[in-house]
């Protein structure tokens, strides 16, 4: 079986929704299942602000 489509997005980001299924149907054509990474970017830049903020600051 070949490597599935590995893609990311944000469920926040309005055009994530659309894309996904965009993707679905791309990996189909070339006979491929896709693998959805959910990601919540806003969560992850608060991780690096805090970070930051406890090395020091900007």
């Amino acid at each position: 079986m070949p490597t599935p489509v590995e893609y990311y997005f944000d469920f926040s980001f309005p055009y994530g929704y659309i894309t996904s299924g965009k993707i679905d149907e791309l990996a189909a054509s070339y006979g491929r299942a896709d693998l959805c990474r959910p990601f919540l970017l806003g969560v992850d830049r608060l991780d690096q602000v805090e970070k930051r903020l406890a090395n020091g600051g900007f």
